[in-house]
């Protein structure tokens, strides 16, 4: 399970984001498949061309796969893939991570 916060500044306005998911992890101690479900609640500005703007809150959700490696020292390295689906249509991405393991298996 993952949880995080992320802002995008344009314009005089900034957007947040909270990406959330909720992954399994299949594979031995140090190397994982990664699937699951991956979300994120958006609250974004519009901006109209008179120069007036409105808040509004998104929420994008969809499948997780990836790949996921812990080093014997609890270093994390990850990379995946998403789909997000919400209301006006998908937004494919996909990315990399680096972190720290708290908990491994051995």
């Amino acid at each position: 399970m993952r949880i995080g916060i992320g802002a995008f500044h344009y314009e005089f306005q900034t957007d947040i984001y909270m990406p959330h998911a909720l992954t399994y992890n299949f594979g031995s101690s140090r190397h994982h498949l990664e699937v699951g479900i991956g979300s994120t609640l958006g609250n974004e500005y519009d901006k109209y061309q008179n120069g007036t703007s409105r808040q509004l809150m998104k929420y994008f959700i969809g499948p997780v796969i990836g790949y996921r490696s812990i080093s014997l020292k609890g270093f994390q390295f990850r990379i995946y893939a998403n789909v997000l689906f919400y209301h006006e249509g998908i937004f494919p991405l996909a990315g990399i991570g680096f972190g720290k393991a708290f908990q491994r298996n051995h």
